[in-house]
């Protein structure tokens, strides 16, 4: 079997009902994670060694708690460490060395002027960026999120995953909307 929740949620979601909505997104997000295979490349740091999976949000938090269902389940027999972060991470050395750690890491519209400045600290890293904003993909991270027909629907930046070292199983990018893709 390919997923226990289907990558295309399949009920219309109303704009009213943001808890649903990021439900949806939640089980979204542990799929992702389990169709990605990181590399080795977070600057000398062996992230298949690690017993954890470092899950990052950074910015005004919108799941509202539906993100901590995921600290109940494994990737690859490795346990999901779920990890907020507010603006002021960058500011502060000993918490911005804890955020570098994240090998999955969720970016909320709260940050869309920032994208370039949180996505630049993790250049040379193999993580996985998924950004809450359609655009996302297409100009700084590796997946967005959007609606579209009342439907939450995803675009992949196969160019930036693989610069990242960040290898994105095919099945997966079938099911996205739109591939960014040389």
């Amino acid at each position: 079997m390919f997923m226990a929740v289907p990558l295309y949620a399949q009920e219309s979601m109303s704009s009213a009902d943001q808890a649903k909505e990021y439900k949806v997104k939640a089980a979204f997000i542990y799929n992702f994670m389990k169709f990605v295979e990181w590399s080795n490349m977070d600057k000398g740091k062996d992230a298949g060694s690690r017993d954890s999976i470092f899950l990052s949000v950074i910015g005004d938090d919108p799941f509202d708690g539906n993100l901590s269902v995921l600290t109940k389940k494994t990737i690859n027999d490795k346990k999901i460490v779920l990890r907020y972060f507010d603006r002021q991470v960058l500011a502060d050395e000993q918490q911005k060395e804890l955020f570098l750690e994240t090998q999955v890491l969720f970016v909320c519209k709260s940050e869309v002027d920032r994208y370039g400045e949180i996505i630049k600290e993790f250049e040379g890293r193999s993580v996985l960026t998924i950004g809450d904003e359609s655009t996302f993909a297409k100009d700084y991270g590796i997946v967005s999120f959007d609606i579209e027909s009342g439907k939450i629907c995803f675009d992949i930046n196969f160019n930036i995953a693989k610069n990242n070292g960040v290898k994105i199983n095919a099945k997966l990018l079938k099911l996205a909307r739109k591939v960014y893709k040389d």
